[in-house]
């Protein structure tokens, strides 16, 4: 899994930065949030990525190996810390 980083135009501006995954299977996720156990917060909206306006519904969690671990069809997930 490579991590990959771009600029994405939305809304007048062209400066908007996004980081996203490009799997072997030919899927696409953006990446939302990077989680201190090397997880990521996805989403396979671009939309959803680059504007917090926009009403989430494809978010998911994708593992630092690469694997999906909760698909993409919640509206949010909560990051839980151990104290």
């Amino acid at each position: 899994m490579e991590i990959k980083n771009g600029l994405v135009q939305w809304n007048g501006r062209n400066d908007i930065p996004c980081s996203y995954v490009d799997m072997e299977d030919g899927s696409r996720y953006y990446i939302k949030q990077d989680l201190s156990n090397g997880n990521h917060i996805v989403t396979t909206s671009l939309l959803e990525a680059v504007d917090p306006m926009t009403k989430a519904q494809n978010i998911g969690l994708l593992g630092a190996d690469g694997t999906l671990l909760i698909p993409c069809n919640n509206r949010s997930i909560k990051v839980v810390e151990e104290v």
